[in-house]
């Protein structure tokens, strides 16, 4: 999983908005995680102040389905035959945002 920074970094990018993100911890929790975290991520400078660009650079495509109930997006509602799944599909070279509604049938899913 990526961190939340660059994450809302790439939903802010893509829906148009404009915010300067800090890559610092969040939490003093976080402080022992971010280093590693930081090097795999090609980060040098954990101080410095990214712009947009730098964080989400091109075509940029963010996608999310919710898990539970949410501001953005329902959560997983269970049915008797499966379940229905709500989901995000966003892309910033066209704008294109999609909402997903998907019926999945448990006694129709193949065995891999």
């Amino acid at each position: 999983p990526i961190p939340e920074g660059p994450t809302a970094s790439f939903f802010i990018y893509i829906s148009g908005a404009f915010k300067r993100q800090p890559l610092r911890p969040i939490a003093i929790t976080e402080i022992a995680l971010l280093p590693p975290w930081a090097q795999k991520m090609g980060v040098e400078d954990i101080t410095k102040v990214y712009s947009m660009e730098e964080l989400a650079k091109g075509d940029v495509f963010f996608v999310a389905t919710g898990v539970t109930d949410g501001s953005l997006l329902k959560g997983v509602q269970f049915r008797q035959w499966g379940a229905i799944t709500h989901s995000i599909v966003m892309r910033s070279k066209s704008g294109t945002v999609r909402h997903i509604s998907a019926e999945h049938h448990f006694d129709r899913k193949p065995v891999y």
